[in-house]
Parts: C-alpha cells; structure tokens; sequence
C-alpha cells in the first residue's frame, strides 16, 4: 500500500457516515443554536469564559481587586486563585486549542466546536476499527457512536473537555495503529508516527489526568510491536509530544507556580510554593494512580448503574461480544453444549490485542473512577444523564463498541430462517437508534430537551437579576452563580467562621453593593441565610420569582 492518495481509501461507508455525519453536526449543535451562552455546570461555564477570554484577549488569567479585601473567593466554581489572579480550574489543552481555533475564526465558532470534533472522529473510528477488525464491524461501530448516548449527550455539552479527550485520541491512535501495519513501508512511517504523537499529545494537554493509562497502553503497543516501530520512530513519537507539552509547562508556571502543578492539583492554586520530591514523592505516586482510593461497595454500584442499567440494550449487547471474543473461554464451551450454533469466530493479533487492552482500560477505569461516589443531582439515589461517570468513562463506551457491533452480526446465528437472519441486524440496530434517541432527547430529568428548557429559565432570571442589581455588584451564590457570571461578580463559599464572615461582609458593603440569590433547590442556601442573618446584616428582598420560589436579597 503506497502512502499517497490511496492511503485514505473513500468507501461506500465512509460516504454514507459523513453524509450522516453532516445531519449529526445540527443535532450535536442544538442545544446552543439561538439560545445565550449559558451553561447549566460550572465546568462548562469556566471553560467557555477563558477560551474566549483567551480568543479575544490572549489572556488567561484575570485579575480582581476586591479579592484583596475578600479573601479571594470572589470568583466562580471551577476556577482557581493563584498570586493574585483568578486562573482555570481545569487543564489548559481544550483552552488553548479551541482559543486558536476561535482566534482565526472568531468566538462564535466555540459553542461548535465540540461537535464539529465529533463528527470528525466518528469517520476516524471507523478507519481505526477498520485496521483491527472487518468493515462491517467498523461502519457499525461508527454508526452507532453518532447515537451512542454518553457521546451524543456529552458532544452537545461540548465546554467538557472528556469528549474532546477522546476525539483526539481516537485520531490519534488511528495515525499509530496504521504506522503498525505491516504493509506500509518503513520508510513511510515516520510520518504516521509523528501524527499519531500529534494527536495522542493534543489528547494529552486536554485530559492529563489520562496520562497514566494513555502510557501504559502506549508501552504495551511498543513493546509487543517494536521490530515495527524501532528507535528513530519511538524518538519522532515522543519527541512530538513533548513538544505539545512544551507550552503546557510554561504556562502552568506563569498561572500555578510550576511547570508541572496542573490546575486539578489543590495545592498548585492554594499556595505559591511546591513541597519537595522526597516528601510527596509516594502521595502523589498514590495521588496518581489511585486518587479516590479503592472502594469495592462503591465500584459495585457505579458500575451496575451507570454501566449495565442506565443503557441496558448497550449494555447487554457489549458484554455479550466481550465475551464472545474471548473464544478459548465462551466460544470452545459454547461450540460443546450448543453444537448447532457453530460458532467459529476466532481473533487475529491484533484482535486480541485490542481485547486484552479494552479489558485493562475498561478495568483500570471503573477502579480509578467507580471508587468515588459523585453527587450532582437534588435526589441521589437517581440515575442522571449528567453524571460524572458517564464522562469519565467514555473510553469504556466507546471503545466497547467493535464488541456490540459483534453481536449485532452474530446473532442472527441463532435463528433458522432466513427472513429472520436477515433482518435481525437492521431491527436491533434501529432498537439500538430508537432507545437512544428515546433517553438522550425525552430524560424527564437531564434530557436535552429538559436541559434547553432548563437552560432558557435560567437565562430569563440571568436578564432579570441583571437588570435589578449594580453593574459592579456581588451576588453571593451557591450553584446559581453560572446564571450572572460573568456579567455580575460571584462569591460562592462565605467563611465558616462567623467573626470573619462578618468582617468581610462589612468591608465589601462598605464599597460596593452586595446582594445573595436564594435557591431553595440548593440545600445549603438557608444554612447561608441563617449564617448571614446571624452576622448582624439585614436582607431586604429586591425580588421574588414564582416558579422556584428563589429570592433576591439585597445585604445592608
């Protein structure tokens, strides 16, 4: 195979996902299309101010002088202090490229971008299945990605940087899978490598918490691959992707204190020193590979709801084809009680690498994150569509399904009819379609189309609150403060100590207006009226809102 132009080989497939893909960039974009950029996370509304403040500005950081009296909790959730200044709270790779992007094509294009990355990727997916496994298990495994539900919801709320994590390392690892192939000639590698390191670096920057399974993986693939890959490529590799890394360094010293105290990292925003090597070397080993510890009751639980129950008909089919790969354990015992079936699917190397190493990133994931219980919904015993879970395990998703794409063309094996052989795809792919489509858009609690109507309500307020309070002001919040900022100040966490709660209040009334939203959804709002009442300070209501009974105090 020459690596000119007939190394992207156009097939029937790859016509038919990017003309879908062309209808899937308007329903990825739907829910910011002629609606203001406001955001229903703190994550999403922090990571949305700094691209654009870096797009137009050049600027990652920015500085507020009534920190200087307030202890520096004038800001937003999801952003951090350091030296003066209120910096990201996240890491700075989605910044940086999207605020390139934006620079070019002005800061419109943001809110598209995600999607946009999405489309994109689904065409790499099929093209890297396509080098582990058969074309019709590619161009399933891509079609169903467009509707697969974690990846749809999550390109929709495209300010996350986990989908754009793993759009980058998806192209990424196709430019290397391909340098792996044993037809390509040395010489043409060099090239592939180079991208692959590109992209897996640009993966890296967005998300470096994945670092850790990212290198194992990629120490796997060299190993087990090296009479392929050999010194000089390994070098191109590594040498592009640090390069990526090079800005990253300086600018986690200009905003944290240190090339290599990432925002995510508590001491890196709280304090403008670093403790020795010698003394956090085995806390930050730990903090690395286990930072949420190991919890087997809470492992058990995430796992059963936000894997196997939430997308049953994901699913069951996934860990039916998971199975059914591992042929010297399921297919042999299968073949011996159920003869009939004839089962003779068997793995190829590379097949089975691609099997033991989901089975290890699938594995390593549900331990680092399942250990940790999230709360982001008012009742927690619910089943959210905005769970954390679902965007950190993506990569067990989406990467899960060459093996629903199995299942899909297997099981029709257990049927005599021919009619029904060959109409059992179609049906469970367009139940696949149906049952994604069902929650994705119609979740009573986190749907798209309750997060539109959720996210209009909150603009409405946004105007009326902006319209009743002083252009310089400060609107004490709890997790309302996504709905004014930043056209208002936002102070989240008042002190705990009384006295100094107190001495703050008074010195930011003494200069400026101060006022506190209540929203009775937040179980900490009273708690922060009692607190601020207990103060000695008045609160005068300025508005009251009918529908969610929330308030607008005026503090005096």
């Amino acid at each position: 195979m020459k690596l000119g132009l007939n190394w992207l080989k156009i097939d029937k497939y790859f016509i038919i996902l990017a003309i879908i893909g062309l209808f899937f960039l308007f329903v990825y974009s739907w829910l910011f299309i002629s609606q203001e950029r406001k955001f229903t996370s703190p994550d999403e509304t922090a990571n949305y101010y700094f691209i654009k403040l870096f797009a137009e500005k050049s600027q990652l950081r920015f500085y507020e002088p009534l920190n200087e009296i307030a202890d520096e909790i004038i800001r937003p959730r999801s952003m951090g202090f350091f030296n003066g200044y209120t910096v990201p709270g996240s890491f700075l790779g989605m910044i940086l490229i999207y605020g390139i992007i934006a620079k070019i094509f002005g800061s419109w294009i943001i809110l598209y971008l995600t999607p946009l990355f999405s489309i994109i990727v689904v065409l790499f997916f099929n093209l890297l299945i396509k080098e582990i496994f058969c074309k019709r298990i590619a161009f399933i495994s891509a079609l169903l990605l467009f509707v697969l539900p974690p990846f749809w919801y999550y390109s929709s709320r495209g300010m996350f940087h986990n989908v754009l994590f793993i759009d980058l390392l998806i192209i990424g690892f196709y430019f290397l899978i391909k340098a792996l192939n044993f037809e390509l000639k040395v010489k043409k590698k060099w090239l592939l490598f180079l991208l692959g390191g590109l992209f897996i670096g640009l993966s890296l920057i967005t998300r470096t918490s994945e670092i850790t399974l990212v290198g194992i993986i990629l120490f796997i693939l060299f190993i087990i691959n090296w009479s392929r890959v050999g010194w000089r490529n390994l070098l191109i590799f590594l040498g592009i992707v640090f390069i990526i890394f090079l800005p990253i360094f300086f600018l986690n010293n200009y905003l944290y204190g240190s090339p290599l105290a990432f925002a995510y990292s508590k001491e890196s925003i709280d304090t403008s020193s670093l403790e020795t090597v010698s003394q956090t070397f085995f806390l930050k080993l730990r903090q690395i590979i286990l930072p949420f510890g190991i919890n087997f009751n809470q492992i058990s639980q995430s796992v059963y709801q936000y894997i196997i129950i939430i997308f049953p008909w994901f699913s069951i089919l996934l860990i039916i084809g998971f199975l059914w790969s591992l042929r010297n354990i399921v297919v042999i015992w299968l073949n011996k009680i159920l003869p009939e079936i004839k089962i003779s699917f068997k793995l190829d190397n590379k097949q089975k690498t691609y099997l033991w190493l989901y089975g290890f990133m699938a594995l390593w994931l549900i331990v680092y994150y399942g250990s940790w219980e999230f709360y982001e919904y008012i009742d927690k015993t619910k089943i959210i569509l905005g769970s954390s879970y679902l965007r950190y395990w993506l990569p067990i998703y989406i990467f899960g399904l060459p093996f629903v794409a199995l299942t899909i063309l297997r099981i029709k094996y257990f049927f005599q009819s021919k009619i029904l052989r060959y109409i059992t795809s179609p049906v469970i792919i367009l139940l696949f379609v149906f049952f994604s489509v069902n929650i994705i858009l119609l979740d009573p609690l986190q749907g798209l189309i309750k997060l539109k109507n959720y996210n209009q309500e909150n603009i409405k307020i946004g105007k009326i609150i902006i319209q009743k309070t002083a252009v310089n002001s400060v609107i004490i919040s709890n997790f309302s403060d996504k709905i004014f900022f930043p056209e208002r100040k936002v102070m989240v966490n008042l002190p705990s100590d009384k006295l100094k709660q107190k001495q703050l209040l008074t010195k930011l009334m003494n200069q400026i207006l101060v006022y506190y939203f209540y929203n009775p959804l937040d179980e900490n709002s009273q708690n922060t009226i009692d607190s601020i009442k207990s103060s000695g300070i008045k609160l005068n209501i300025i508005k009251e809102f009918t529908k969610d009974n929330e308030v607008l105090y005026r503090l005096q």
